[in-house]
Parts: structure tokens; sequence; C-alpha cells
């Protein structure tokens, strides 16, 4: 199913836009929580209902689930749930490198600080079944997300909001790496592959960073070999910013 799902999504994390490797920093994402639960069990038809209006899939297939008390299968409830493909796209493990600050140790990234894991089964737009989701967002010279001005309606733009929040996506780390695309993009003066290149070397990764413009204190911070592998991740604002 992952294998699958990358190729769908052309690798990309359905909310982040990082690039993923199969098997590396990936995570599988219901769309819709498969405990659709109220306190008292009953299944919540409220929250089921919000989803299939956005995937017409959703309201056309009835799935089977296995009981693990009994072993059997039986049919089981009428939405996507665990292992329904309809209701799975694939999320990055939201590992964003931290401490960076801190002397001249080399830190691990720290997991499920945004997207998938740190959404939980909080109620979100699904953003990847919106066919004008391009319509609906901005991305900022400083990094920031922006709600375009084509959204009209108070309760999408509200959704929306939250559904940034839910994911995190307004992450400082997120943030930098895009302003960070955002000053090479516009500088025209260095591609994806040179910024892979500087991986390894740390004159090019300075003289890109001083080349494209970027603030000397975000330089500071992304001039690191494993927060620059993480910005190499990033490279589809390359794009967008161009």
């Amino acid at each position: 199913m992952e294998q699958l799902l990358h190729q769908e999504q052309g690798g990309y994390c359905c909310y982040c836009m990082r690039h993923l490797n199969v098997g590396s920093h990936t995570s599988l994402e219901h769309v819709m929580p498969h405990h659709c639960k109220k306190k008292n069990g009953d299944e919540d038809d409220k929250t089921i209902n919000y989803y299939k209006r956005f995937n017409k899939n959703f309201k056309k297939v009835t799935y089977i689930r296995l009981n693990g008390s009994t072993r059997r299968w039986r049919v089981g409830p009428r939405y996507p749930h665990f292992c329904a493909y309809e209701n799975l796209v694939l999320s990055c493990d939201g590992s964003l490198f931290t401490d960076e600050d801190k002397a001249k140790n080399i830190y691990p990234s720290k997991l499920h600080l945004c997207c998938n894991e740190c959404r939980g089964n909080k109620q979100i737009v699904p953003l990847f079944f919106l066919p004008n989701v391009k319509e609906l967002f901005v991305y900022k010279d400083d990094g920031s997300i922006g709600i375009s001005k084509r959204v009209k309606s108070p309760l999408r733009q509200t959704e929306l909001s939250n559904t940034i929040d839910a994911l995190a996506l307004e992450h400082d780390r997120l943030k930098i790496i895009r302003q960070v695309w955002w000053y090479i993009a516009r500088s025209h003066l260095y591609g994806i592959d040179e910024v892979k290149s500087a991986i390894d070397d740390d004159s090019l990764r300075r003289n890109i960073l001083a080349d494209s413009g970027v603030p000397f204190n975000v330089g500071k911070r992304v001039n690191h070999t494993i927060y620059w592998s993480l910005l190499c991740d990033y490279y589809w604002f390359y794009r967008y910013f161009t």
C-alpha cells in the first residue's frame, strides 16, 4: 500500500509536501479516523458523513474487518477504516530536525511534530480530495501559509485554518524551510541539484545562502548538514516559488 500511494502522490507527503522515500519517514494516514465512535461506543455518523462529502468513493463501498476475539471475518462499518484504500494517503512521520542552536552536537529529528501523527483524530479538510486545492492556499515569502482571497466563505476559511493548525503546517521548522526556498528560487542563481549537492559541501552551502540573500539569522540555522538535508526534502517549494 505504501508503494502504491507513493507512486500515486509522486512521492510527496499529502500534507507538507516533503519528498519521501518508501520505508523512510513515512506514515499511512487514515483520512476518516477508523475510530469514528461516540463516547457511548456508537458510530459517529456526524463525523462519518462529514468526510463522505469529500470523497464520493466513501459512499460506494462496504468493507470487512477482522474480529480479533473470534478470528472470523464479518461485515464491518459502512465506511473506510484501517485497511480501506479509499481512506488512505501517504504522509510523512512528522520528523523535523531540532535543537540546531545547541553547541555543535548533532541532534536527531523529533517525531510527530507535524502532519499525520500530530493530527491524531482531529477533524480536518482532506485537502487531497479537493480538485481546486491549489487555489485555496498561498505560500508567502516568509514561509507562512495564507488562505487565498478566492475563499469567500467564512466557514470554509475557518475549516482551512483549523486544518493548518491540526497538522502543524505552520511549525517553525517548516516556515523556515519554505522561506529559504523562496529566497533560493527567486534569486535564480542555483537549482535544486546544486542545493542537494551542498549537503556535503559547506562552502557551497554558505555561497547559496549568501548569494540568494537569505537573512543571516535564518541562514545560520539551516547551515547544518542535517537541517540542510531536511531542507532538500522540501524541494517542491523551489518549483512553487519559481
